[in-house]
């Protein structure tokens, strides 16, 4: 499995630096290869997590609040059964805060939203399709 140092995750992401480190700091994101747990030691970061920062960027420039969507971030890096970045293409995340499904090609979401709660639909598909070029584009293939 490839990893990825954190460089290439914020160039592929097109987070800030800032952005980026305060994902990691705060426990939002974690680095899946390496943990960068003490000062100076080394983040490595799997596709899975490349995906999750490209998803994150997403949600910051659209101006949501990321609360809504940590659990779609943490089904992104660290969820079982995700497939493969190419087999994503009509891929989206259900979630409402509290818990979050994959919907692939056309499903309904299993779960409805309490009453009054919002509901968000992460478009994963598209951040793979993006990833996937920022990846190659970067000479980094996957």
């Amino acid at each position: 499995m490839e990893a990825f140092r954190a460089r290439d995750a914020i160039r592929v992401s097109q987070l800030t630096y800032r952005q980026f480190d305060h994902a990691i700091r705060s426990g939002l994101m974690r680095p899946s290869r390496s943990g960068g747990r003490r000062r100076g030691s080394r983040r490595l970061f799997s596709t899975r997590d490349l995906l999750a920062f490209v998803i994150l960027a997403d949600v910051l420039r659209a101006g949501v609040r990321v609360r809504a969507v940590i659990p779609a971030l943490a089904l992104v890096q660290r969820g079982h059964g995700l497939p493969p970045l190419d087999q994503l293409e009509q891929a989206v995340i259900w979630t409402d805060g509290k818990v979050a499904h994959l919907v692939q090609g056309g499903e309904r979401p299993r779960r409805r939203s309490r009453s009054g709660a919002v509901s968000y639909l992460l478009h994963v598909g598209g951040a793979a399709r993006r990833l996937r070029g920022e990846l190659h584009e970067v000479n980094i293939n996957v």
